[in-house]
């Protein structure tokens, strides 16, 4: 069946008069008669009654017309849709990022996307992880770069970005800078600077997940929103940051960062480049795949190379 089929079958079958439905088409009737004969021996069903006075629908049709009617409309509004994005010249990429993302490989994705699509605009928003699933649940964020984590991610898929192991930030002054690495359970008695709860829920939730695997419970006599801030904090000696590994991207002075054993992998944080699995977005598809691109070609830089002896 094709689409000419269905188009011919609904003007007979709304004007139940071949002559006319000839007319409405723009064509002769004999070949509009052969066209409907023809839908009729390929789908095995006879379609309409025929007397020398009347057409008339048979429950076969009925069925069709409503099926038909539903496609050619679909058909319609897809092609009115692309019409519309044709003649704006321009399409939309709302892309949300948690502050760290901008140490991954995103400003660079976003440069080169710029590049390769001017028509279609990227906007750009820092949001924590849990808003951006929701944003992208209710349709009002596109993609997002954000952590993995056991929320509530039904209906959305993933590219894994980064894995940033935990680390301990230490003042450059602390007694335990001059390890090589730590247990976490030896910092129980420390104090330490976290993510605000209240602002940033999902990575404080992953510091006290690691801290309770440990078997304690953490003092925490500082609170703060950004990495940045927790950072300068430890660097003034608030106190100690269990932290990702990615961090040490920031390079703010006054700050040691030792890796530290005891924590599960999956209590490390994973950062992933996030969409809903049913968007069907212009530009998205190409983000993903230069995303995929980029990290590629990044990976294969991060490798040592092969001398090669004679």
């Amino acid at each position: 069946m094709e689409f000419h089929h269905l188009t011919q079958f609904v003007a007979v079958a709304e004007e139940l008069h071949f002559r006319r439905a000839a007319v409405r088409l723009g064509m002769k009737q004999p070949p509009l008669s052969q066209s409907i004969r023809r839908l009729e021996v390929l789908l095995g069903i006879t379609l309409f009654e025929r007397s020398k006075r009347s057409v008339s629908l048979t429950s076969a049709g009925i069925v069709l017309l409503d099926e038909a009617r539903r496609i050619l409309k679909q058909v319609e509004q897809t092609r009115e849709k692309t019409k519309r994005a044709a003649s704006s010249g321009e399409h939309r990429l709302r892309v949300g990022f948690t502050p760290i993302s901008m140490f991954t490989a995103l400003p660079r994705v976003v440069q080169q996307f710029r590049a390769r699509w001017p028509h279609i605009e990227i906007t750009l928003e820092e949001r924590q992880t849990h808003p951006q699933i929701e944003l992208m649940k209710e349709g009002k964020q596109d993609v997002g770069i954000l952590y993995r984590h056991s929320n509530d991610s039904r209906g959305l898929a993933s590219l894994l970005i980064e894995r940033s192991p935990l680390v301990i930030a230490l003042p450059a002054k602390h007694p335990l800078t001059s390890r090589k690495r730590l247990e976490l359970s030896e910092l129980s008695h420390e104090e330490f600077v976290s993510y605000d709860p209240t602002l940033n829920p999902d990575a404080h939730s992953m510091f006290s997940a690691a801290c309770r695997h440990a078997r304690f419970v953490p003092n925490v006599v500082q609170y703060a929103n950004q990495t940045y801030t927790i950072l300068s904090l430890v660097a003034n000696d608030v106190g100690i940051a269990l932290i990702g590994k990615n961090a040490r991207s920031i390079g703010l002075r006054g700050v040691v960062f030792l890796p530290v054993t005891g924590i599960p992998d999956d209590l490390n944080p994973q950062t992933v480049l996030a969409w809903p699995t049913e968007s069907n977005l212009p530009g998205l598809r190409p983000f993903i795949g230069l995303f995929e691109e980029v990290l590629q070609a990044e990976a294969k830089r991060s490798r040592p190379s092969r001398s090669v002896r004679n």
